[in-house]
């Protein structure tokens, strides 16, 4: 049965969905961050199961003369197995966007996060972190261990050719992924001027387009991409207007452990998970919140 066909979206509205990571039924299982990784054979299902609820998939910004739903598909980051979509990308005809981070490209360097978990059991502390302070920590061998297929950022040529294809646009996701968060938040400038130089270099294609690192803003950082970008992308889940400027993403995990793709965006529709995932957003970008974490928790508890 195809749940999607019973969801009703208000006329105007429409799906943007977030991936992080693709895998093949071949590749060896992740050793961690399995979560992001994407059976692309689930992927394949979703998108068969969007057409034929009636969907159509464009990009944002792009609107169709028709009054079917939209769908619009993204990439964060920058990982070299995004490209593996592709193939799906012709054969469904869809365009998506890809928001690599550049400092990862530049200096072929694997993503902190996952530099952190290979070496750490502890938690990633994304939000009370220097991103570039601890890069230029790593070492050599940490580095090289990481730089295989499943794991690596995307090489400059390789994104270069990428940008080429009909179906892709690039998108700015700042230079290290530092959120503009505590103590980082007088870095947004800095961070997507670095990034928009590289991309420069990519591609001829206007950047339109930002999606906030980790999903993390501020009022401030809110207001100031705004002015910088015709959209701004978040993850807080649910669907979004096509005329609206703010682009608010369903972020989709590995099949395997948090069930169907399907499932994952029905449950992103209903309004205490949407609320869950703002009292997060509002706790980690405003410390004197701290204590919604606990609250969000216990509202998802309830139902």
């Amino acid at each position: 049965m195809n749940a999607l066909k019973s969801v009703d979206l208000r006329q105007g509205n429409g799906l943007c969905l977030l991936i992080h990571c693709l895998k093949k039924k071949s590749d060896p299982p992740p050793p961690f961050h399995s979560n992001l990784f994407i059976p692309l054979e689930a992927l394949e299902l979703l998108v068969q199961q969007l057409l034929e609820s009636g969907y159509q998939f464009t990009l944002p910004g792009v609107l169709l003369q028709s009054n079917r739903p939209q769908c619009s598909i993204t990439f964060d980051d920058g990982y070299y197995n995004n490209h593996l979509f592709l193939p799906l990308a012709e054969k469904y005809r869809i365009p998506f966007l890809v928001f690599p981070n550049s400092y990862n490209i530049q200096n072929n360097m694997p993503f902190i996060w996952d530099l952190w978990k290979s070496k750490k059991s502890e938690e990633w502390p994304f939000t009370s972190v220097d991103y570039k302070g601890l890069y230029e920590d790593v070492l050599p061998e940490e580095r090289k261990q990481l730089l295989n297929d499943q794991y690596r950022p995307f090489t400059f040529d390789e994104l270069k050719k990428l940008a080429q294809n009909r179906f892709v646009r690039l998108g700015a996701h700042g230079h290290t992924h530092q959120p503009f968060v505590d103590a980082y938040a007088s870095q947004f400038h800095q961070e997507i001027d670095q990034n928009l130089n590289f991309l420069g270099t990519v591609t001829d294609s206007p950047i339109e387009d930002f999606a906030f690192p980790c999903g993390l803003y501020t009022p401030h950082a809110m207001r100031q991409a705004q002015q910088e970008f015709k959209r701004v992308y978040t993850i807080s889940g649910g669907p979004w207007h096509l005329n609206q400027k703010v682009v608010h993403r369903i972020s989709l995990e590995n099949s395997d452990e948090r069930g169907t793709l399907e499932q994952q965006i029905i449950r992103s529709l209903v309004w205490w998970n949407q609320l869950k995932k703002r009292i997060n957003m509002m706790a980690y970008t405003q410390p004197g919140l701290k204590p919604l974490i606990h609250a969000a928790k216990a509202i998802k508890s309830r139902f």
